[in-house]
């Protein structure tokens, strides 16, 4: 009830009176008004908020992470700061998920083994699914005609081909210490994808 009392700021973001889908390429919801995330995260990092690390449920959209909050928080530089991150598949899995690791690091929320969940799940949820994700699918379709024309191993290297070096480009541009070291398939499909972290 009390912020003074808290040992992180959890920030929901939703907007609009639907969640979009990136998987589904369903209708997505519309920008955010100029200035609101701004706002948002304002008061969320101020008075006595300002003391408690900030950890933020990305669920404007299912199945990925919304590009205005991201590009905004990366070019503010919050992204490195973040307690903990989530927007992957539905509200329900990316609260749990972020709950959870915010247990875990509880008190520790800056130490490498939490800043490098961090960095997955922002590789993972806005990096892939909201953005590689489509560029992999499309790619797919182009040069095979569809998946299920490619063997696991095509689809694979396809997979990584596509995503990793933008993501690590990325990273790198935003001054994330993690890179992708290695991706993999693990239902051989390209609803999900899976990465191995380095530092950088």
């Amino acid at each position: 009830d009390n912020p003074a009392d808290a040992d992180v700021i959890l920030g929901i973001h939703s907007q609009g009176g639907e969640q979009g889908d990136w998987a589904m390429r369903k209708a997505l919801p519309h920008p955010v008004p100029p200035g609101q995330i701004e706002a948002w995260l304002t008061q969320l990092q101020t008075g006595v908020c300002a003391e408690r690390p900030l950890a933020i449920a990305d669920l404007a959209y299912a199945n990925g992470g919304d590009p205005q909050l991201v590009e905004y928080l990366g070019a503010q530089g919050r992204l490195q700061s973040l307690a903990g991150y989530a927007g992957w598949n539905t509200a329900s899995n990316s609260l749990g998920s972020l709950l959870a690791q915010l247990v875990l690091a509880r008190g520790a929320y800056a130490q490498t083994a939490n800043q490098r969940n961090v960095a997955l799940r922002l590789a993972e949820d806005w990096g892939y699914q909201s953005w590689r994700r489509q560029i992999f699918r499309d790619t797919a379709r182009t040069d095979a005609g569809s998946e299920a024309a490619l063997s696991a191993e095509q689809l694979a290297a396809l997979a990584h081909a596509t995503v990793v070096p933008a993501l690590n480009d990325w990273c790198a541009q935003h001054h994330l210490a993690w890179r992708v070291r290695e991706s993999y398939l693990p239902w051989d499909r390209s609803f999900e994808i899976g990465f191995r972290l380095e530092m950088a």
